[in-house]
Protein backbone atom coordinates (compact mmCIF):
# COMPACT_ATOMS: atom_id res chain seq x y z
CA UNK A 1 0.00 0.00 0.00
CA UNK A 2 1.17 3.71 -0.92
CA UNK A 3 1.28 6.57 1.12
CA UNK A 4 1.85 8.72 -1.50
CA UNK A 5 0.03 12.25 -0.84
CA UNK A 6 0.82 13.99 -4.20
CA UNK A 7 2.15 13.05 -7.34
CA UNK A 8 3.38 15.72 -10.21
CA UNK A 9 4.39 14.63 -13.73
CA UNK A 10 5.82 17.06 -17.09
CA UNK A 11 8.45 17.01 -19.77
CA UNK A 12 11.99 18.80 -18.19
CA UNK A 13 14.28 19.58 -21.02
CA UNK A 14 17.47 18.53 -20.91
CA UNK A 15 20.88 19.81 -21.65
CA UNK A 16 24.11 18.35 -21.84
CA UNK A 17 22.77 14.87 -20.17
CA UNK A 18 21.38 16.69 -17.08
CA UNK A 19 18.70 18.36 -15.28
CA UNK A 20 18.29 19.71 -12.09
CA UNK A 21 16.39 19.58 -9.13
CA UNK A 22 16.99 23.04 -6.85
CA UNK A 23 15.14 25.55 -4.07
CA UNK A 24 16.04 29.65 -4.18
CA UNK A 25 16.26 29.67 -1.03
CA UNK A 26 18.50 27.69 -0.38
CA UNK A 27 20.99 24.53 -0.81
CA UNK A 28 18.62 21.24 -2.02
CA UNK A 29 21.76 19.08 -0.86
CA UNK A 30 25.17 18.65 0.55
CA UNK A 31 27.92 18.68 -2.06
CA UNK A 32 28.11 15.15 -3.30
CA UNK A 33 31.01 15.03 -6.48
CA UNK A 34 29.85 13.42 -9.52
CA UNK A 35 32.82 10.41 -8.55
CA UNK A 36 30.23 9.29 -6.11
CA UNK A 37 27.70 7.69 -9.04
CA UNK A 38 27.01 8.02 -12.48
CA UNK A 39 23.32 8.99 -12.26
CA UNK A 40 23.34 12.28 -9.49
CA UNK A 41 25.82 14.90 -7.56
CA UNK A 42 24.87 17.78 -5.93
CA UNK A 43 27.03 21.39 -6.88
CA UNK A 44 26.50 24.61 -5.49
CA UNK A 45 23.59 23.40 -3.54
CA UNK A 46 21.44 22.09 -6.63
CA UNK A 47 20.94 18.19 -7.12
CA UNK A 48 21.71 17.45 -10.90
CA UNK A 49 20.50 14.41 -11.99
CA UNK A 50 22.46 12.36 -15.57
CA UNK A 51 20.16 11.21 -18.39
CA UNK A 52 20.93 9.02 -21.19
CA UNK A 53 19.91 11.57 -23.64
CA UNK A 54 22.55 14.70 -24.59
CA UNK A 55 19.21 17.61 -25.92
CA UNK A 56 15.50 16.65 -25.43
CA UNK A 57 13.04 16.26 -22.83
CA UNK A 58 12.68 13.47 -20.18
CA UNK A 59 9.41 12.49 -18.73
CA UNK A 60 9.93 12.94 -14.91
CA UNK A 61 7.31 12.43 -12.36
CA UNK A 62 7.84 13.72 -8.48
CA UNK A 63 5.69 11.89 -5.80
CA UNK A 64 5.72 13.21 -2.17
CA UNK A 65 5.11 10.19 0.80
CA UNK A 66 4.54 10.99 4.15
CA UNK A 67 7.07 8.05 4.93
CA UNK A 68 10.12 7.01 3.49
CA UNK A 69 8.71 4.65 0.44
CA UNK A 70 9.62 1.14 0.39
CA UNK A 71 12.53 0.20 -2.21
CA UNK A 72 11.39 -0.04 -5.92
CA UNK A 73 11.44 -3.69 -7.07
CA UNK A 74 10.97 -2.59 -10.57
CA UNK A 75 13.39 -3.28 -13.60
CA UNK A 76 15.74 -0.64 -12.48
CA UNK A 77 19.33 -0.81 -14.21
CA UNK A 78 20.59 1.50 -11.06
CA UNK A 79 18.99 3.58 -8.08
CA UNK A 80 20.71 6.03 -6.17
CA UNK A 81 19.08 7.92 -3.08
CA UNK A 82 19.97 10.60 -1.76
CA UNK A 83 18.68 13.03 0.93
CA UNK A 84 17.48 16.80 -0.37
CA UNK A 85 16.34 19.65 1.52
CA UNK A 86 14.45 22.61 1.29
CA UNK A 87 14.35 25.90 2.68
CA UNK A 88 11.39 27.32 1.19
CA UNK A 89 9.47 24.56 1.39
CA UNK A 90 9.73 24.19 -2.56
CA UNK A 91 11.83 22.39 -4.68
CA UNK A 92 12.08 23.05 -8.14
CA UNK A 93 12.41 20.50 -11.01
CA UNK A 94 14.10 22.23 -14.18
CA UNK A 95 16.44 22.73 -17.09
CA UNK A 96 19.81 23.56 -16.35
CA UNK A 97 19.83 25.68 -18.90
CA UNK A 98 16.38 27.08 -19.91
CA UNK A 99 13.92 29.56 -18.04
CA UNK A 100 10.91 26.96 -18.49
CA UNK A 101 7.93 28.63 -19.66
CA UNK A 102 6.02 26.01 -17.60
CA UNK A 103 7.74 24.45 -14.64
CA UNK A 104 6.23 21.27 -12.36
CA UNK A 105 4.29 22.00 -9.30
CA UNK A 106 6.68 22.93 -6.90
CA UNK A 107 7.85 19.47 -4.58
CA UNK A 108 6.46 20.19 -0.83
CA UNK A 109 8.63 20.03 1.90
CA UNK A 110 9.47 16.78 3.26
CA UNK A 111 11.83 14.41 2.52
CA UNK A 112 12.62 13.60 -1.25
CA UNK A 113 13.84 10.30 -3.03
CA UNK A 114 15.51 10.40 -6.83
CA UNK A 115 15.10 7.37 -8.47
CA UNK A 116 16.26 7.05 -11.79
CA UNK A 117 16.28 4.59 -14.78
CA UNK A 118 19.40 5.41 -16.83
CA UNK A 119 18.61 4.55 -20.89
CA UNK A 120 20.35 5.68 -24.11
CA UNK A 121 19.01 5.62 -27.61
Amino acid sequence: MSDAVETGNGLVPVQHHQFDISDEDGPAGDVLGRGHNGLVRVIDGAITLMTGIHTGDVDVTVTLHNNEPAPDDGDWQEIVEISADSASGELMVRGIMDDLDEELDPVPWGDTRSSERPAAW
